[in-house]
């Protein structure tokens, strides 16, 4: 459905919900998104975000959270 290697023509998508998952690893960080359709994955990755990257650690569990970006499926689904 999704073409990995020209991702800026994926559809673009801008969601909100309350953080119910944080996984960190190195230089990508993982969020589950949920609000009252269904949860959603976000994923942060260093290269793309640069500086802005460590605001991240500010971001807690029951935070509300906006996200800009690339829709895509992951290897898993």
């Amino acid at each position: 459905m999704f073409d990995e290697a020209a991702p800026e023509a994926h559809p673009t998508a801008v969601i909100a919900g309350r953080v119910m998952g944080i996984r960190r690893m190195g230089k990508a960080t993982f969020m589950h998104l949920q609000d009252e359709s269904g949860k959603l994955q976000v994923y942060f990755k260093s290269n793309d975000l640069g500086e802005a990257y460590e605001l991240l650690h500010f971001i807690d569990l029951g935070d509300i959270l906006g996200a800009r970006g690339y829709v895509f499926r992951t290897r898993t689904g």
